[in-house]
């Protein structure tokens, strides 16, 4: 019987412990949402590369302290509204590239983002976002080190007891559309013919 109730003290001392552990450890920003999409009209664009022209990607992201390292996480609706696929300086709509190869909606992935991660109004520099799943369930899931990126300390107490003030401008998007990119050769073999 007393072994008992030793088992039970430790084990409730234990789940205290934690439960102040973690709280403590729990800082978070609020979750900020971005409506993002990727042109290639534009004079900035990087790559001129063929692809599809989107908009409308819901894109989410948190700053979380994650046992002492403030991280970000990521999430978005795997979805966009596809508008042109661009091809050798040219712009293709859907009744020309036939909607058997035009990607549905619900057929998108993100892969790679860079922004510009600033602290209240300063700029701390520029973070490069790669491989991105999109799957962020605060620290157990998807998260990235952008503290780290720009030279700064995710572990130094300015950050930790300011995380509401991290956020990201300027995100663009160099890498993402849709899921199945075998439809990208049959595309182009049919412009080909035009």
């Amino acid at each position: 019987m007393r072994k008992t109730q030793c088992i039970k003290c430790l084990f409730v001392f234990v789940c205290i412990f934690l439960g102040n552990t973690f709280r403590s450890e729990a800082q978070r920003s609020e979750t900020h949402s971005l409506n993002l999409s990727r042109s290639r009209s534009g004079l900035n664009f990087e790559t001129q590369t063929s692809g599809f022209d989107f908009y409308g990607v819901q894109f989410r992201y948190q700053f979380v302290n994650c046992g002492g390292d403030v991280q970000m996480g990521i999430n978005y609706d795997k979805r966009a509204n596809y508008t042109f696929y661009y091809h050798n300086g040219r712009w293709f709509g859907e009744t020309t590239v036939g909607s058997d190869l035009w990607p549905k909606a619900t057929d998108f992935e993100l892969q790679e983002i860079t922004a510009d991660l600033y602290y209240g109004n300063s700029n701390l520099g520029q973070v490069h976002l790669n491989y991105i799943v999109g799957n962020f369930a605060g620290c157990f899931g998807e998260t990235f080190d952008v503290l780290k990126q720009v030279g700064k300390n995710p572990s130094e107490k300015l950050y930790k007891d300011n995380i509401h003030k991290l956020t990201l401008r300027n995100v663009k998007i160099i890498r993402g559309g849709p899921t199945k990119t075998s439809n990208d050769y049959k595309i182009k073999d049919k412009l080909k013919k035009l």
